[in-house]
């Protein structure tokens, strides 16, 4: 059996390599996305000491869902030091995210080690840091990856807090902290709240009561909270967003459990990348029921015994919930914070299902060489080179440079990337909603008193802008093109 110490320096190894690895393959630009650009906006008005509000961006009353119109100021104020200068410093941003990634693989560490093996903690942590799927975020300026750490480091304080509970000069300090830690996860995105009802059902189902050191910390996360929203940010859009609609509740649920497959895309083969989810999936199925039994009787499934009971499932639950429920799909990032809890209860699951058949030396070779060739076959078809298709690219600059040299900074924009837009520019924009006809085009500038369109290479944009566009006649004047993007006068006869 390892030393402590020998744990240490293998974990501490295994995040060295996975920073060196990250930083060695950092990408020059950016995707086109558009909360990122709402992030660094943030970031400049905090830096600049103006408005945090001020973002250009103008919310289309017919689409809500599109985005709301400011986001959560923690993430910003972590940007901000970068945005001093004034000018927007993307590999900085990028360098963040990683140093804050290798953070929160430690803090996993910390925290599934309590439930699994060294063995099983260290791979866990492997197939987390190796994956393509996370490798590929660090390249965006968003705030998945803060949101980890957060909730992570969060879970590992409420799950610690047992032991200091009888000591006075430990507990204020570590309750202080754990309302702290959930404020920022809170701050980073407001479905972190749900770490508060996670903590009081965690007292009730342990202890039968509500500690004084679980009043602290909501005391201080609520502090924290109404600051920000004063200050800051409401999460009112959101609350305005949420319905409940059954059809929609089943459809993510479908759609996100498919999204758990990403992981294993290896870039040749779509069957086998099927097959792997699959197995995963059910292995995580099954490990998740095994490890409620084993909760119950008070031991994790590696037989130690459980002081922090339920911590995870109670988590699990409350987040799954809003997901679920908000009417539209975030995709497959509205789970990262899942995924090391999934291949938690999968790596359980296998390793009792190897332990029953007597196979675990064997299992354990097969598993490795099959990850091993998945992953391998992933970065071997993974882009390493500048991100072609965003805001950087030629065209990109092109237009920005023509909108700032040629409009006022009055004007206000139709474009399917309002926010970007306004970044880059600092003109005023908002997005186009489905429409038919260019009096519904016309009828959306006149509310938003937009007098300019933009048409970009984006299939939203053909599908409905091109036909409104070849039928827009006097309505529509084309001032610029160049190869991707086209931009028309908007002329209200």
């Amino acid at each position: 059996m390892l030393k402590t110490g020998k744990k240490s320096v293998i974990i501490a190894g295994l995040i060295i390599v996975t920073g060196i690895f990250y930083t060695a393959t950092i990408r020059d630009g950016h995707d086109w996305g558009g909360d990122f650009s709402m992030y660094i906006h943030h970031a400049m008005n905090i830096a600049g000491g103006r408005d945090y509000n001020d973002t250009g961006y103008i919310q289309n009353p017919s689409l809500r869902l599109f985005a709301p119109e400011t986001y959560p100021p923690v993430y910003p104020a972590m940007l901000a030091p970068f945005c001093v200068s004034g000018r927007i410093d993307l590999r900085a941003m990028k360098m963040l995210n990683i140093a804050v990634f290798l953070l929160f693989l430690a803090v996993l560490y910390l925290f599934f080690n309590r439930r699994l093996s060294f063995a099983s903690s260290a791979v866990l942590v492997a197939l987390i840091a190796f994956n393509r799927y996370f490798w590929e975020f660090k390249d965006n300026v968003l705030t998945e990856i803060p949101f980890l750490f957060f909730t992570y480091l969060a879970l590992l304080l409420v799950s610690s807090r047992g032991r200091f509970s009888r000591s006075a000069g430990k507990m204020v300090p570590l309750a202080l902290l754990t309302g702290l830690v959930c404020y920022l996860a809170y701050g980073t995105r407001s479905i972190g709240i749900v770490l508060i009802p996670s903590l009081l059902i965690l007292n009730l189902v342990n202890g039968r009561k509500i500690t004084v050191s679980s009043v602290i910390s909501i005391v201080f996360f609520f502090t924290l909270m109404v600051f920000q929203a004063h200050i800051f940010h409401s999460d009112s859009s959101y609350f305005r967003q949420m319905s409940f609609d059954l059809a929609a509740l089943t459809a993510n649920a479908a759609r996100y459990a498919r999204s758990f497959g990403e992981l294993w895309v290896n870039g040749y083969s779509d069957l086998s990348a099927s097959i792997i989810s699959l197995v995963f999936l059910l292995a995580a199925v099954a490990g998740f029921i095994m490890n409620l039994f084993f909760t119950e009787a008070g031991r994790d499934m590696e037989g130690r015994p459980r002081h922090d009971r339920w911590t995870i499932e109670i988590f699990l639950f409350l987040y799954l919930c809003p997901i679920l429920i908000f009417p539209g799909y975030g995709g497959s990032r509205y789970m990262m914070p899942l995924i090391p809890i999934y291949i938690f209860y999968a790596l359980s699951a296998f390793r009792v299902l190897l332990r029953i058949t007597g196979r675990e030396r064997t299992g354990v070779m097969l598993i490795a060489t099959v990850l091993l060739i998945t992953y391998s076959g992933a970065f071997s078809k993974a882009d390493f080179g500048p991100i072609e298709e965003g805001p950087y690219c030629r065209a990109s600059v092109e237009l920005f440079d023509f909108i700032r040299g040629e409009t006022d900074t009055g004007d206000i924009f139709i474009i399917g990337k309002p926010r970007v837009l306004s970044l880059y520019t600092g003109r005023t924009a908002t997005v186009y909603h489905d429409m038919e006809s260019i009096e519904e085009l016309l009828a959306l500038a006149s509310e938003v008193k937009a007098g300019y369109l933009i048409k970009g290479p984006f299939e939203r944009d053909s599908d409905i802008l091109l036909p409104i566009i070849n039928s827009g006649g006097q309505n529509l004047k084309r001032v610029y093109i160049n190869e991707d993007f086209e931009v028309f006068r908007i002329i209200d006869r």
